[in-house]
């Protein structure tokens, strides 16, 4: 790949003025559970059922539950009848993040807990522990020898690993972090696994590929520790959008810090960088042909650690790379052998302490008329400058030489103006064929560029056994689009952005992209009644609503979007179509998964 060192740009003065208010609405914040560096005021969590920018908001009748405790966690669960999960509210699908319509319903906001939200509200150092033991509920457990974090649900990416980098003091000089890590990091760690959420890394794959174990509470209460050795429910948990019960605790690897250094390129993303992924995606589909092991993994360490801003209206591509002493060639691992999960008892007790209506008073984040009438490619450069921090090349700790959003750019991208934001997840061997495709369309005669302002971001993962991972299944590695509409929310009326949401069903339909589990699309622009999730996902699907109906049997955690979530089977090509749930004894193996040798998932 043949592109010239990125030069440098001087920030637009109008980014100034950017800078400066988003600082001022992060010095009136003062309940953002995100780290204080980070804050900003346009939180809904955990007083309004909302986005953290205040949309997409629950029916006022959903309960905001606040527990203190896993007991009282336990409580809120035995007395509602529908309940979901939340944290910072870092998510753009209404249906799935809320947990009902009416006051049956709650979401219990787990940055709540007395452990988790003392120490979002105030991180102590590490230091602290030189001069005392650390406590035994401390949300992050450290174990050196072991190369593991045990993690509460409620802690945000960002605030574990600030903590595990400034870990130093003990066995590792310079410090602990993620084996791969997302570029938005402020929500909460239960959220990001739940959803699938994701860097680029072809060795270790998202966060739910990185953890060990996870603790979950299901609807009667009982808490299970679910492993790898339990395939069937490992499976299904990995990747569970809230579906089968709450998560408690994370048990993820960990690796030593070490220097990373970070290149960046620029070239045409319609071109150089296109071209450049459709030859790998190319080599890939040879390479399998011909079964060649050794040589799949060279090719697609190519990709490894490899991201791109894709700076849609110019036809932009930034391109970061990394190199370091321990990468290697080498591609991640699946999970197997099945064992029996333990279990503990239920709770039972008066919930009505830590149960409370909603915030009537919280506002929205209002739209930027600019933002929707402005000049697509004036807006491209504008945050094309904005980024220049990102693209500051050098020799790096890995906390800081991988792509995330830095703190104040937290702080300024929250309250800066509201947006949705999208993200598919192509099939690497469908790359080299569709990509030409759908880029002809958006820079063609119809513009579909003019859709865009903030750039996209592209990122790479291997395959993974997890039922709903949108890196599942026979497809293997993909490629991650992330997009962001910010026309639609700015515009006076509303109006749906179509040339954004076109490049999305492109994508979807062309390149038989999935969707994000915890971002937009669902509604916006793919009906939902039209994303067939048995063709997108096969008998996965319904391997993981036969886990739905072992785990949650009344279906307490079905989400706003309930009818989403109904899992259907017949037992003949020609027979009728019934709920998964009618016929589970024959289509469904005993606490295990889909039996297809006697039912078709439909």
């Amino acid at each position: 790949m043949q592109y010239s060192p990125l030069c440098s740009h001087v920030l637009l003065l109008a980014l100034g003025c950017v800078v400066l208010s988003g600082a001022a609405a992060a010095d009136e914040a003062s309940h953002c559970r995100v780290s204080p560096s980070a804050q900003h005021g346009n939180c809904g969590m955990p007083y309004r059922l909302s986005n953290f920018q205040g949309n997409f908001e629950c029916p006022m009748d959903v309960r905001v539950g606040k527990p203190h405790n896993l007991q009282q966690l336990g409580e809120i669960l035995n007395e509602f009848d529908k309940v979901k999960a939340v944290g910072n509210g870092h998510s753009f699908n209404k249906e799935f993040l809320c947990a009902g319509n009416g006051s049956d319903s709650i979401n219990i906001v787990m940055t709540e807990l007395d452990d988790t939200r003392k120490y979002i509200l105030a991180p102590p150092s590490p230091d602290l522990w030189l001069d005392m033991e650390i406590p035994d509920d401390f949300p992050i457990q450290v174990d050196e020898q072991a190369m593991t974090v045990n993690v509460s649900a409620g802690i945000t990416q960002r605030i574990l690993l600030d903590y595990l980098s400034d870990y130093v003091h003990w066995d590792e000089p310079k410090g602990w972090t993620l084996p791969a890590f997302s570029w938005f990091i402020d929500q909460t760690m239960a959220g990001a696994v739940a959803t699938g959420t994701h860097g680029s890394s072809m060795r270790y794959g998202s966060l739910s590929s990185q953890i060990l174990a996870m603790d979950m509470m299901l609807a009667n209460g009982t808490i299970i520790t679910i492993t790898p050795e339990n395939k069937h429910i490992w499976n299904a948990a990995g990747v569970h959008v809230g579906q089968l019960g709450i998560i408690t605790s994370l048990l993820m690897r960990i690796v030593p810090q070490q220097a990373v250094e970070k290149t960046v390129y620029e070239g045409d993303f319609k071109g150089e960088f296109s071209d450049y992924v459709q030859k790998v995606s190319s080599d890939y589909k040879q390479a399998l042909e011909i079964g060649d092991v050794d040589l799949i993994k060279e090719i697609l360490f190519e990709l490894d650690e490899t991201e791109a801003f894709w700076f849609v209206p110019e036809n932009i591509a930034w391109v970061v790379r990394f190199s370091h002493l321990k990468r290697q060639p080498w591609f991640v691992k699946e999970n197997i052998a099945p064992e029996e999960i333990p279990q503990v008892e239920a709770f039972d007790a008066n919930p009505d302490m830590f149960v409370f209506p909603q915030n009537e008073q919280y506002q929205p984040l209002e739209g930027v008329p600019a933002m929707a009438a402005g000049d697509s490619k004036m807006w491209s450069r504008f945050f094309r400058n904005a980024l220049e921090t990102y693209a500051t090349e050098g020799t790096f700790e890995s906390r800081k030489a991988y792509l995330s959003m830095i703190d104040q750019g937290m702080s300024m991208h929250a309250g800066f103006s509201p947006y949705n934001q999208f993200e598919v997840a192509i099939p690497l061997t469908h790359v080299a064929e569709c990509l030409p495709r759908v880029l002809d369309v958006v820079y063609g005669d119809e513009k579909l560029y003019e859709g865009f302002r903030t750039p996209g971001l592209v990122r790479f993962t291997p395959g993974e056994s997890f039922y709903l991972s949108n890196a599942q299944g026979d497809k293997g590695p993909h490629m991650w689009i992330n997009l962001e509409d910010y026309v639609t929310f700015s515009d006076p009326n509303h109006t749906p952005n179509e040339k954004f949401f076109k490049v999305i069903r492109l994508f979807v339909d062309e390149c038989d992209a999935r969707l994000h589990w915890g971002k937009a699309g669902f509604q916006e622009a793919v009906d939902s009644t039209d994303y067939n999730v048995v063709e997108k996902y096969g008998n996965n699907w319904c391997s993981f609503g036969c886990a739905v109906h072992q785990l949650d049997p009344t279906r307490k955690f079905s989400s706003m979007n309930d009818t989403f979530w109904e899992f259907y089977a017949k037992t003949s090509p020609n027979g009728p179509t019934a709920e998964l749930s009618s016929i589970m004894d024959t289509c469904c193996l005993s606490n295990g998964p889909f039996n297809a040798d006697a039912c078709i998932c439909a």
